[in-house]
């Protein structure tokens, strides 16, 4: 019985209604992160032009194929560019401490 009343309350004009609870409150946390991230940024970077973000895997599979097609260079040769940077300890440890001693070090 619930079963057929929610079904029914799917498919009638009362769906964006009956959903819209569930949909404000998943706004308000997505809006709360993204407001504390800002946050920390706005008062704790001196960053003014370019917004740094860490990539997710998708993120880092487009920048491959992205650059791939820019370079006219095989798509395995740019993924492995990438794979160094993000495994490389040495090179990692390297670009830290010469951010460090430059001018204008980054904070986190």
């Amino acid at each position: 019985m619930v079963q057929r009343l929610r079904r029914a309350v799917s498919r009638s004009f009362l769906a964006p209604a009956a959903i819209f609870p569930k949909r404000a409150v998943r706004i308000a946390r997505h809006d709360a992160r993204v407001l504390a991230v800002s946050a920390r940024w706005l008062f704790g970077s001196r960053e003014h032009h370019n917004y740094t973000y860490d990539l997710t895997k998708i993120n880092t599979e487009h920048l491959a194929w992205y650059v791939s097609a820019l370079c006219d260079t095989p798509v395995s040769t740019i993924k492995g560019y990438l794979a160094e940077l993000a495994t490389d300890q040495a090179l990692r440890d390297h670009i830290t401490a010469a951010t460090a001693a430059s001018a204008r070090p980054s904070r986190p």
